[in-house]
């Protein structure tokens, strides 16, 4: 049930009628007056006049409940939805897609793996390597996104330098 059926006003009804609804009900739910019989009624009568009362909670609200006109609607409005789309239309022009994450095996020095900087050319990144960890993740630093899509993750996994 939506926040305009538990008040029982219409969706386009103004704040004068949004208050006087929520009165009444307020009024023949009460517990005060009723004991806990409409408890979880009135409970649902607040909840819904505290949403529907204040313009920024309601327009969000009307924005979550609107109509479905096109299958791009159900899709893009989660990223959940988003990345749906971009798997189903993967060479869509307009596909969004985010990077492959790569994984890299580096030979471990000192308690770091060292990796050229791709962004900084003849600079290295000095990562630290944990003992507890079997790999560490660098955000950012897999393949890079299409459309604009996130780049991916580059995952590391450190090798242990033999000891000769």
């Amino acid at each position: 049930m939506n926040l305009y059926e538990i008040l029982g006003i219409p969706r386009d009804a103004d704040q004068r009628q949004i208050k006087r609804a929520y009165r009444t009900l307020a009024r023949e739910t009460h517990p005060d007056r009723h004991g806990d019989a409409h408890l979880l009624r009135f409970r649902e009568i607040v909840a819904a006049y505290e949403i529907l009362k204040d313009p920024e909670r309601r327009a969000l609200y009307d924005y979550q409940i609107r109509p479905v006109t096109s299958m791009k609607d159900l899709l893009n409005n989660s990223p959940a939805g988003s990345r749906m789309l971009s798997l189903m239309l993967p060479h869509a022009p307009a596909a969004r897609r985010d990077g492959e994450d790569l994984l890299l095996a580096l030979q471990e020095k000192d308690g770091y793996v060292e990796l050229p900087d791709v962004q900084h050319l003849g600079e290295v990144l000095k990562i630290p390597v944990g003992s507890s960890h079997l790999f560490c993740r660098v955000s950012d630093r897999g393949a890079q996104g299409h459309g604009g899509g996130a780049n991916g993750r580059l995952f590391i996994l450190p090798q242990k330098g033999t000891k000769e």
